[in-house]
Protein backbone atom coordinates (compact mmCIF):
# COMPACT_ATOMS: atom_id res chain seq x y z
CA UNK A 1 0.00 0.00 0.00
CA UNK A 2 3.09 2.30 0.80
CA UNK A 3 3.94 1.33 -2.53
CA UNK A 4 1.01 2.63 -4.38
CA UNK A 5 1.13 5.65 -2.33
CA UNK A 6 4.74 6.64 -3.54
CA UNK A 7 4.66 5.74 -7.03
CA UNK A 8 0.60 6.29 -7.89
CA UNK A 9 0.21 3.98 -10.86
CA UNK A 10 -2.51 4.40 -13.10
CA UNK A 11 -4.22 0.90 -11.86
CA UNK A 12 -2.79 -1.91 -9.54
CA UNK A 13 -4.59 -4.87 -8.40
CA UNK A 14 -3.88 -6.81 -5.05
CA UNK A 15 -4.74 -10.20 -4.64
CA UNK A 16 -5.96 -12.09 -1.13
CA UNK A 17 -7.77 -15.24 -0.18
CA UNK A 18 -11.70 -14.98 -0.17
CA UNK A 19 -11.73 -16.05 3.52
CA UNK A 20 -9.97 -12.22 3.70
CA UNK A 21 -13.55 -10.88 3.60
CA UNK A 22 -14.55 -12.56 7.25
CA UNK A 23 -11.34 -12.20 9.05
CA UNK A 24 -11.69 -11.01 12.26
CA UNK A 25 -15.66 -10.79 11.36
CA UNK A 26 -14.83 -8.32 8.67
CA UNK A 27 -13.34 -5.61 10.09
CA UNK A 28 -10.18 -6.60 8.53
CA UNK A 29 -11.51 -6.98 5.05
CA UNK A 30 -13.07 -3.18 5.59
CA UNK A 31 -10.27 -1.05 7.03
CA UNK A 32 -8.27 -2.62 4.19
CA UNK A 33 -10.34 -0.90 1.99
CA UNK A 34 -10.78 1.78 3.71
CA UNK A 35 -7.07 2.49 3.67
CA UNK A 36 -7.15 2.26 -0.02
CA UNK A 37 -9.57 4.38 -0.76
CA UNK A 38 -7.93 6.77 1.90
CA UNK A 39 -4.61 6.79 -0.75
CA UNK A 40 -4.17 10.31 -1.88
CA UNK A 41 -3.19 11.89 -5.37
CA UNK A 42 -0.19 14.23 -6.03
CA UNK A 43 -2.18 17.08 -3.84
CA UNK A 44 -2.69 15.27 -1.06
CA UNK A 45 -6.22 15.89 -0.55
CA UNK A 46 -8.29 14.43 -3.02
CA UNK A 47 -8.95 10.45 -2.93
CA UNK A 48 -6.32 9.11 -5.80
CA UNK A 49 -8.18 5.65 -6.30
CA UNK A 50 -11.40 4.13 -7.25
CA UNK A 51 -11.85 0.95 -5.70
CA UNK A 52 -13.48 -2.54 -6.55
CA UNK A 53 -13.23 -5.87 -5.07
CA UNK A 54 -14.07 -9.06 -7.15
CA UNK A 55 -14.43 -12.60 -5.80
CA UNK A 56 -13.14 -14.32 -9.33
CA UNK A 57 -11.95 -18.28 -10.22
CA UNK A 58 -9.32 -18.34 -11.87
CA UNK A 59 -11.37 -21.55 -13.97
CA UNK A 60 -13.70 -18.90 -14.97
CA UNK A 61 -10.99 -16.73 -16.71
CA UNK A 62 -9.08 -19.25 -19.39
CA UNK A 63 -7.54 -21.26 -16.83
CA UNK A 64 -8.00 -25.08 -16.20
CA UNK A 65 -7.08 -24.26 -12.52
CA UNK A 66 -9.64 -23.76 -9.94
CA UNK A 67 -8.57 -20.98 -7.51
CA UNK A 68 -10.64 -18.91 -6.05
CA UNK A 69 -9.31 -15.07 -4.82
CA UNK A 70 -10.62 -12.11 -3.87
CA UNK A 71 -8.92 -8.93 -6.22
CA UNK A 72 -9.01 -5.35 -5.36
CA UNK A 73 -8.44 -3.19 -8.10
CA UNK A 74 -7.66 0.09 -7.83
CA UNK A 75 -7.96 2.54 -10.99
CA UNK A 76 -6.80 6.70 -10.66
CA UNK A 77 -9.45 8.77 -10.73
CA UNK A 78 -8.02 10.76 -12.83
CA UNK A 79 -7.60 9.16 -15.83
CA UNK A 80 -11.33 7.94 -15.74
CA UNK A 81 -13.45 9.35 -17.94
CA UNK A 82 -16.58 8.33 -15.71
CA UNK A 83 -14.88 9.22 -11.73
CA UNK A 84 -18.24 6.92 -10.89
CA UNK A 85 -17.93 3.55 -13.06
CA UNK A 86 -18.20 0.59 -11.12
CA UNK A 87 -15.78 -1.86 -12.64
CA UNK A 88 -17.94 -5.34 -13.79
CA UNK A 89 -17.20 -8.64 -13.41
CA UNK A 90 -15.38 -9.55 -16.76
CA UNK A 91 -17.09 -12.06 -19.28
CA UNK A 92 -16.17 -15.94 -18.84
CA UNK A 93 -13.73 -17.69 -20.84
CA UNK A 94 -13.42 -21.40 -21.69
CA UNK A 95 -10.40 -22.77 -19.94
CA UNK A 96 -7.34 -24.34 -21.63
CA UNK A 97 -8.01 -27.82 -21.91
CA UNK A 98 -6.11 -29.89 -19.17
CA UNK A 99 -4.51 -32.24 -21.35
CA UNK A 100 -2.79 -29.65 -23.09
CA UNK A 101 -1.22 -28.62 -19.98
CA UNK A 102 -0.20 -32.63 -19.12
CA UNK A 103 3.09 -34.31 -20.60
CA UNK A 104 2.11 -36.29 -23.25
CA UNK A 105 0.83 -40.10 -22.32
CA UNK A 106 3.88 -42.50 -21.99
CA UNK A 107 4.44 -46.51 -22.36
CA UNK A 108 4.32 -46.88 -18.55
CA UNK A 109 1.12 -45.08 -18.05
CA UNK A 110 -0.82 -46.87 -16.42
CA UNK A 111 -5.05 -45.77 -15.43
CA UNK A 112 -5.38 -49.05 -13.35
CA UNK A 113 -2.34 -48.00 -11.07
CA UNK A 114 -2.49 -46.34 -6.89
CA UNK A 115 -0.53 -44.75 -5.04
CA UNK A 116 2.37 -46.57 -2.85
CA UNK A 117 0.96 -44.46 0.61
CA UNK A 118 -2.03 -46.54 1.82
CA UNK A 119 -3.48 -43.03 2.59
CA UNK A 120 -2.89 -41.60 -0.83
CA UNK A 121 -4.39 -45.04 -2.14
CA UNK A 122 -7.27 -44.91 -0.31
CA UNK A 123 -7.87 -41.51 -1.47
CA UNK A 124 -7.33 -42.37 -5.01
CA UNK A 125 -9.30 -45.39 -4.58
CA UNK A 126 -12.44 -43.32 -2.97
CA UNK A 127 -12.15 -40.73 -6.07
CA UNK A 128 -12.00 -43.43 -8.61
CA UNK A 129 -15.40 -45.13 -7.19
CA UNK A 130 -16.98 -41.62 -7.23
CA UNK A 131 -16.36 -40.83 -10.63
CA UNK A 132 -17.97 -44.20 -11.79
CA UNK A 133 -20.42 -43.83 -9.68
CA UNK A 134 -21.13 -40.24 -11.84
CA UNK A 135 -21.32 -42.09 -14.50
CA UNK A 136 -17.66 -40.92 -16.03
CA UNK A 137 -14.74 -42.85 -16.83
CA UNK A 138 -11.95 -42.64 -14.64
CA UNK A 139 -9.44 -43.43 -17.83
CA UNK A 140 -10.24 -39.47 -18.97
CA UNK A 141 -7.96 -37.33 -17.29
CA UNK A 142 -9.73 -36.40 -13.66
CA UNK A 143 -7.01 -34.32 -11.55
CA UNK A 144 -7.07 -34.19 -7.45
CA UNK A 145 -5.58 -34.20 -4.27
CA UNK A 146 -4.15 -37.79 -3.21
CA UNK A 147 -2.71 -36.44 -0.21
CA UNK A 148 -5.92 -35.03 1.49
CA UNK A 149 -7.41 -35.38 4.66
CA UNK A 150 -10.76 -37.78 4.84
CA UNK A 151 -12.70 -34.87 5.66
CA UNK A 152 -11.67 -32.69 2.81
CA UNK A 153 -12.37 -35.21 0.13
CA UNK A 154 -14.32 -33.40 -2.79
CA UNK A 155 -17.61 -35.03 -3.67
CA UNK A 156 -17.32 -33.79 -7.09
CA UNK A 157 -15.12 -34.90 -9.57
CA UNK A 158 -13.73 -32.46 -12.48
CA UNK A 159 -12.42 -32.74 -16.42
CA UNK A 160 -11.65 -29.66 -17.35
CA UNK A 161 -9.81 -27.82 -14.32
CA UNK A 162 -7.28 -29.30 -11.49
CA UNK A 163 -7.94 -28.07 -7.91
CA UNK A 164 -5.87 -25.04 -6.48
CA UNK A 165 -2.33 -25.25 -6.49
CA UNK A 166 -0.41 -25.00 -3.44
CA UNK A 167 2.99 -25.39 -2.07
CA UNK A 168 1.34 -27.95 0.30
CA UNK A 169 0.30 -29.78 -3.10
CA UNK A 170 3.22 -29.85 -5.23
CA UNK A 171 3.81 -33.77 -4.59
CA UNK A 172 -0.06 -34.71 -3.71
CA UNK A 173 -2.22 -34.04 -7.30
CA UNK A 174 -2.99 -37.42 -9.07
CA UNK A 175 -3.79 -37.82 -12.60
CA UNK A 176 -6.15 -40.63 -13.08
CA UNK A 177 -5.54 -41.05 -17.12
CA UNK A 178 -1.61 -41.40 -16.65
CA UNK A 179 -2.11 -43.32 -13.18
CA UNK A 180 0.60 -41.20 -11.30
CA UNK A 181 1.30 -37.78 -9.55
CA UNK A 182 1.26 -34.57 -11.82
CA UNK A 183 4.72 -33.42 -12.36
CA UNK A 184 6.19 -29.77 -11.93
CA UNK A 185 6.39 -28.71 -15.18
CA UNK A 186 2.77 -29.48 -15.66
CA UNK A 187 2.24 -27.97 -12.80
CA UNK A 188 3.98 -24.88 -13.89
CA UNK A 189 1.99 -25.17 -17.02
CA UNK A 190 -1.76 -25.52 -15.32
CA UNK A 191 -0.45 -21.88 -14.34
CA UNK A 192 0.09 -20.12 -17.49
CA UNK A 193 3.83 -20.59 -17.42
CA UNK A 194 4.76 -22.61 -21.00
CA UNK A 195 7.74 -24.66 -21.81
CA UNK A 196 9.44 -21.19 -23.24
CA UNK A 197 9.91 -19.91 -19.51
CA UNK A 198 10.45 -23.52 -18.14
CA UNK A 199 13.34 -23.49 -20.38
CA UNK A 200 14.80 -20.43 -19.27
Amino acid sequence: MEHVQRTLPKAFVLENVKGFRDSNGGRDYNEFVDRLKRIKGHDYQTEAYSITALLLNAKDYGSPQSRLRLYFVGLRKKFMKDKNAILKHPPRVDPVSSEACLDAKEENDDADRVPKSQKAAENVNYALDVIRSQGNNPRVTFIFDCETSEEWRPKVFHTNHCPCLTFSRSAGLWITSRGRRMRPQECMRFQGIGNRNLER
